[in-house]
């Protein structure tokens, strides 16, 4: 005969199964987070130097490396290394970035390279010109400033910055125009070291900027506004900036992690044309995975405190500085410390 069960006793294994299936699975998820498969590439599998500025992915599937040494790019299988200039010792660039019309533009330390359309669609070296396993690439210089980082907007306008924030006007031009935009004033200008390394556009049309105060952000109507994190007297330098899927701005800095939800521009509307907005900051620690409370109203910053961080002099932190921040689908935050990087949920 057939045993017999009653509803509740069937609905109470279910239930216990369901909950022995979840943990099981997270636990194989968290395992998984812990040891991700990693290769690791350096100036002997072909890279032009092992200290990368930055790493950029073109309409092709080519991931090209901006780095000491010189320019990288990578197809899947091998590297390819390119020299842009006549010169024989090798380029420092800074950035690089291909634009919605397929032209790649390249930052090095003595100016802002251009590689044509038809150039930059099958990425043609010069014939005959590989030296020592390098390939000359046809460009074009187009500007004898340098530039840390590169952005193109949703309207197509290309932004530039180093130690100034411009707009690349005459891009088809053999040498282009640049427009500035000042981001901050004359009377802390001075003693400003006004370093932009990073530049996003955020949902609502906005520019942001991660520079050594903190962010600064351009309003559509060409007002800024800053967001300052804190100050330390020896060491003041940006990393990287995001906005989040909820719309919360992450910016790397030097002095830590700082999380906060942005003024709305209609909450702005009574600004001058360069304001400066304090928030509070409010300190928070994480451990290597796990979740944190996140800001829900403008007024205050919270900065992420990493439980491994051992302060040292002048404020920076021991092997745990985060110098880049990434963004996934499944999870909100990566932050890309010099020693390891875990998601934050």
């Amino acid at each position: 005969m057939s045993p017999k069960f009653s509803p509740e006793y069937i609905r109470t294994v279910l239930l216990i199964f369901c909950t022995l299936c979840a943990a099981c699975f997270f636990s194989f998820q968290t395992t998984s987070s812990q040891t991700l498969p990693l290769k690791t590439y350096s100036s002997a599998d072909g890279l032009a130097s092992s200290v990368i500025h930055r790493i950029s992915r073109d309409s092709q599937g080519f991931i090209w490396f901006a780095a000491r040494g010189g320019l990288s790019r990578f197809d899947g299988y091998e590297f390819t290394r390119y020299r842009f200039s006549n010169q024989e010792a090798p380029q420092l660039v800074h950035t690089v970035l291909e634009t919605h019309d397929g032209v790649l533009w390249i930052g090095a330390n003595d100016g802002l390279y251009r590689v044509e359309r038809t150039e930059a669609t099958e990425v043609k070296p010069a014939s005959g010109t590989i030296k020592n396993g390098v390939r000359l690439l046809n460009t074009k210089k187009v500007s004898n400033h340098s530039f840390w980082c590169m952005f193109e907007d949703k309207q197509n306008r290309l932004w530039v910055g180093l130690h100034n924030f411009f707009l690349v006007e005459n891009r088809d031009a053999d040498k282009i125009t640049l427009k500035e935009y000042p981001f901050n004033t004359q009377e802390n200008k001075d003693d400003f070291n006004s370093s932009i390394r990073d530049i996003i556009e955020t949902k609502d049309g906005s520019i942001w900027i991660a520079m050594v105060n903190g962010t600064c952000r351009l309003l559509p109507d060409g007002r800024w506004i800053e967001y300052s994190v804190p100050h330390i007297p020896t060491f003041m330098n940006p990393f990287s900036i995001i906005e989040d899927h909820n719309g919360l701005i992450w910016c790397a800095h030097s002095t830590g992690v700082f999380i906060f939800k942005p003024d709305t521009i209609d909450e702005l509307s009574g600004l001058l044309s360069y304001s400066v907005r304090s928030y509070k900051i409010s300190d928070q620690e994480i451990n290597n995975y796990g979740t944190i409370k996140y800001p829900t109203s403008p007024g205050v910053m919270l900065k992420l405190k990493f439980s491994e961080e051992k302060s040292l002099a002048g404020g920076r932190a021991a092997n745990s500085s985060v110098e880049k921040l990434f963004q996934s689908s499944d999870v909100d935050i990566l932050p890309a410390l010099k020693a390891r990087g875990f998601p934050i949920e």
